[in-house]
């Protein structure tokens, strides 16, 4: 229970009076009352501090939430690209495997080619099949040294 004030001046007011009926030294009993308002505005500071450490720690707990929601959000991000980053490198592998595939093809192709123009020349140095296959053959023996870059 606090007391105001006006309750320690009352009651050190009726200590005075009644010095003769209070067994206790009239100096004993100011030092009670010093003590009690010591111990009063002592609470009163730590009630203070203790407010302020409330809003202290109120205010970085609250900045401490900010924080790991905003960290939780960057790895829900980073989380997000590396999944778009892993997507990416499988079309990239994908891709890649393709053109590998492609090249061996062409190789194949460019291989095949080159047999069909031997054979073909062979073909038209033989003679005796008439000008309009003589004339196919130039045509086609034109278009395969064309692709082939010859």
């Amino acid at each position: 229970m606090r007391l105001t004030g006006k309750e320690i001046q009352h009651i050190k007011e009726l200590v005075k009076r009644s010095k003769k009926s209070c067994p206790m030294s009239r100096a004993l009993c100011n030092d009670m009352f010093d003590t009690i308002e010591a111990l009063q505005q002592e609470n009163e500071q730590y009630d203070q501090d203790r407010i302020a450490m409330q809003q202290l720690w109120g205010e970085e707990c609250e900045e401490y939430i900010k924080l790991q929601q905003e960290n939780e959000q960057l790895q829900a991000q980073v989380d997000e690209w590396k999944h778009e980053s892993q997507c990416h490198m499988d079309i990239a592998v994908e891709k890649y495997k393709e053109v590998e595939r492609l090249q061996a093809q062409n190789g194949a192709m460019v291989e095949a080619l080159k047999q069909a123009r031997m054979v073909l020349k062979m073909f038209n140095s033989l003679g005796g099949l008439g000008y309009n296959r003589h004339r196919w053959m130039k045509e086609v023996l034109r278009k395969i040294a064309e692709v082939l870059g010859e």
